[in-house]
């Protein structure tokens, strides 16, 4: 039950006692000091909301700071993403490359190969025989020239592409040794970021049960307002009930005894088709199956309480002075507010299609028989 509840229910109950005691200071008393509790409650709660309020705007920073840290990490990851294929592109191209040049220094070789074997024939059959099939020395010489040459640049062209596929072979390296490094970094930032992840998942549910302590002590603070409005204006009341006129409508409520006339005109009907055996045994009052819907006062008083009660649905405490009471629950409208001044006959609310109506009098807390007070037998 919420704050303000315990204190409407005290309220209700409380009024049976407060404004049936025979001094009215007395009565000023009580009220003063529930009204202190109620406000003392109420400084309490709105404290508590004070600091809720507090913990959710420091939770809302902390939220903004880490939501802020997660894109940074996120775009991050992207860069390092981008810079990985970007590796990973480079290194299949320099090995493309590299297969490239060692296919054409396979070629080379087998080109080499081939000429130094032509060489090697010709030193083999013999000089006088290369000089015989010569047309003279000139040529012999500008043949043996010519050999050379081309072994020669066979050679450097050879040792080029071997350079080249060393230098190749160790730029892959570095690149793989790049890409190794990013990988690593990607490993991390992405721990990073599974921890910030989780620790703004525990901040929004942080901030979830902060929202809901805030708005129970917002619902608290608002019903002890309420709660503490009602009190006041009671107090108002009591010294308004100072009047003669009222005095003597308090006064004269025993007198009745006898002569009340019901407040919606019918039957008195069995407690049995409408209460539990628990409930019976509880209740003293009648239920009255009304010829019409409109429920009146039965004396003057005034409006101690007006609104719905578990177990009585909507219902109206009319104080008589002296203790005495009437109420009137199972209504379908209420059409009078706590703190009203009603007189005798006239309407308080309703009920739907003849009721019925529950009705109760009562001194202090003892309930007394409605038909004695009726005149009934």
């Amino acid at each position: 039950m919420s704050a303000g509840r315990i204190f409407q229910v005290v309220i209700v109950m409380g009024a049976l006692w407060i404004w049936g005691s025979p001094g009215m200071s007395r009565a000023a008393e009580n009220a003063v000091r529930r009204l202190d509790q109620i406000e003392t409650h109420l400084s309490e709660e709105a404290q508590k909301l004070e600091a809720a309020q507090l913990r959710e705007k420091d939770l809302l920073a902390e939220l903004s700071m880490l939501q802020e840290k997660v894109r940074s990490g996120e775009a991050a990851l992207d860069r390092l993403n981008r810079e990985q294929r970007a590796l990973e592109q480079e290194i299949e191209s320099r090995k493309e490359a590299i297969a490239g040049m060692e296919d054409a220094a396979a070629a080379i070789e087998a080109q080499l190969a081939r000429r130094l074997n032509v060489f090697y024939k010709f030193a083999r059959e013999g000089y006088l025989k290369t000089i015989f099939s010569s047309q003279g020395l000139r040529e012999l010489l500008h043949l043996i020239k010519y050999l050379k040459v081309i072994v020669s640049r066979d050679g450097r062209e050879l040792q080029w592409l071997v350079e080249e596929s060393s230098a190749g072979r160790q730029k892959i390296a570095e690149l793989e040794a790049g890409l190794q490094d990013a990988l690593t970094r990607h490993r991390a930032l992405e721990q990073q970021a599974a921890a910030m992840q989780e620790e703004l998942g525990g901040r929004v549910l942080d901030l979830v049960k902060v929202h809901q302590e805030k708005d129970f002590y917002e619902t608290a603070v608002r019903e002890l307002e309420v709660a503490a409005k009602e009190m006041r204006d009671r107090l108002s009341m009591l010294k308004e009930e100072e009047s003669p006129s009222k005095e003597r409508a308090f006064s004269d409520f025993e007198r009745a005894k006898g002569s009340l006339q019901p407040p919606l005109p019918g039957e008195i009907v069995s407690a049995k088709d409408f209460l539990s055996k628990n409930d019976l045994d509880q209740r003293k009052g009648v239920f009255i199956r009304g010829d019409e819907d409109t429920v009146k006062a039965v004396f003057p008083g005034r409006i101690d309480f007006s609104g719905r009660l578990k177990g009585y649905g909507d219902m109206i405490i009319m104080n008589h002075g002296r203790r005495f009471y009437t109420v009137m629950g199972q209504l379908a409208e209420r059409r009078r507010k706590t703190g009203e001044w009603v007189e005798a006959g006239e309407v308080l609310g309703s009920v739907k299609g003849g009721g019925p109506l529950y009705f109760e009098i009562r001194t202090g807390t003892e309930n007394l028989d409605p038909r004695e007070w009726f005149g009934l037998p």
